[in-house]
């Protein structure tokens, strides 16, 4: 016996708005387009930027994202120039022209060979650190004004060497006589240890800047901010977590 189908149009008409709605839900997403510049420490490659990508793209798959790497003095000049929408990074030098938000907290720390006199000793003086040439970022680099004003406490100063990036200094610390400054973040190669320093003024504040005229932000730049403060408060993204790194060139790990 063949049933016949009753055609129903309010259930028909039920359909219909509820595929136009979904619809409708969907085309912001795929109908935004555009380019996003973002800028951040480097510390913020590891997991912080590309974990905040990924969630991005499922958001706003038509919108595109530039990442970039560099210091604070670089990236907030060029948040100034319009270069970049916001960067993740140390306070401007000058606070008037930027908005800082601040996310999490960096620190400076000193290193040195495992087989260094400083090595395994407890409660150091920074007194004792300026009879060791030092190895440091240089003077545009996230911690380089703190360090400069502890030194002016003391009558001599350190001789210091330049590295940049601050990644990089671990690769020069194998001489014993050497003690680096690098930040806590930072991945250290087995044979190197983190001294223990009495140091006051460690902190350094890591933050959303953007130009402080700056009063609309497109939903792609905000979105891409909240994400990322998502992953910075994140335990298992912040740079500051200890891992262990196998690379060809050997064992580093992060404290």
């Amino acid at each position: 016996m063949l049933r016949q189908r009753i055609f129903d149009p309010r259930r028909n008409l039920r359909i219909h708005l509820a595929m136009d709605e979904t619809l409708l839900l969907q085309f912001p997403k795929l109908l935004e387009i555009g380019r996003i510049r973002i800028g951040g420490l480097e510390s913020l490659f590891d997991k912080v930027f590309p974990n905040a990508m990924r969630r991005f793209r499922a958001l706003k798959p038509g919108v595109t994202c530039d990442f970039v790497s560099g210091n604070t003095e670089f990236l907030t000049q060029a948040v100034l120039q319009r270069q970049l929408d916001f960067a993740v990074c140390g306070e401007p030098l000058e606070p008037s022209a930027y908005h800082f938000e601040p996310l999490y907290t960096e620190h400076i720390a000193f290193i040195a060979s495992d087989a260094h006199p400083l090595a395994g000793r407890s409660a150091i003086s920074p007194e004792e650190l300026l009879a060791y040439p030092t190895v440091v970022g240089g003077p545009t680099c996230l911690y380089y004004l703190r360090l400069s004003r502890q030194w002016m406490r003391y009558a001599a100063e350190p001789k210091s060497y330049h590295v940049s990036p601050i990644s990089a200094i671990p690769g020069f610390i194998a001489d014993k006589s050497l003690v680096g400054a690098v930040l806590e973040s930072t991945l250290l190669p087995s044979a190197l240890v983190k001294l223990d320093v009495n140091w006051d003024d460690r902190a350094l504040p890591v933050g959303i800047v953007r130009r402080r005229e700056t009063h609309y932000l497109p939903s792609s730049v905000t979105l891409m901010a909240k994400l990322i403060r998502e992953e910075t408060a994140n335990p298992h993204a912040t740079p500051d977590r200890a891992t262990t790194h196998s690379t060809p060139h050997g064992t580093y790990r992060s404290n």
